[in-house]
């Protein structure tokens, strides 16, 4: 499978932050989701990989028509005239007017009403089934990401957590509920991050775990950020 953007062993130091040797590959045709909390290092990558900042260590690879009818733009209007939403339909229409191969969007859904994300998301889905284009897409509102992305890249704290399909992302994890007393010293130990509540606990993990009076059910990408970000102790 051709890669459009290869990241290897990517690093760079601040005073009270390092990205540390990170490593993905985002194939041609496909759109990859980058996720992280606040501080992860999601811009820091971002910022390395269009070349705005230095890196300490590793490489960068990357690859190297105008729709405006399609996206209803109104060309009589300049662009600061346009609403935030327009202003990023027209930032598109710019990138595939030049036909690029790779489209590093960061939070492009961020502060738009319903209509207008769900109408980007669906121009970023009609692009991707007519075009060889590939999309780093960053945002926090992991529902667009759900809908459109092939692959999840999540990192946290300067570091991949894992960078996968969506698909085998969502195999992989299952969300455990229980009863206090169903959470044994075993089963907490198998748990990357745990809620405790009077009621009872959930918590993530990988694979399926042993015991009755458990429920298990699938997670959604937020569950899975959340409880790997905030670890074993929350709600202690």
């Amino acid at each position: 499978m051709e890669n459009v953007l290869t990241i290897k062993k990517l690093r760079k130091e601040f005073k009270r932050f390092t990205l540390k040797d990170i490593s993905f590959d985002l194939p041609r045709g496909y759109i990859m989701g980058f996720v992280g909390p606040n501080g992860s290092g999601k811009t820091t990558t971002l910022k390395l990989i269009m070349n705005l900042m230095r890196a300490d260590g590793g490489e960068v690879k990357v690859f190297g028509q105008d729709y405006i009818r399609r996206f209803d733009l109104d060309e009589r209007k300049k662009i600061k005239e346009l609403s935030r939403g327009m202003r990023t339909k027209y930032a598109l229409t710019l990138a595939l007017s030049h036909r690029a191969e790779l489209l590093i969007m960061d939070e492009p859904t961020a502060g738009l009403d319903p209509v207008f994300r769900r109408e980007l998301l669906d121009i970023l889905q009609d692009v991707m089934q007519r075009e060889e284009n590939s999309i780093l897409f960053s945002s926090h509102i992991t529902s667009d990401l759900d809908r459109i992305a092939d692959y999840i890249t999540f990192i946290n704290d300067g570091q991949i957590i894992f960078s996968q399909e969506k698909d085998q992302v969502f195999e992989s994890y299952v969300l455990v509920k229980g009863g206090l007393g169903d959470l044994t010293p075993e089963l907490e130990l198998q748990m990357i991050g745990i809620s405790r509540r009077d009621t009872g606990f959930e918590g993530l993990m990988i694979g399926r775990p042993r015991g009755e009076g458990l429920v298990l059910e699938k997670p959604t990408l937020e569950d899975i950020m959340f409880f790997h970000t905030k670890g074993a102790n929350h709600g202690r």
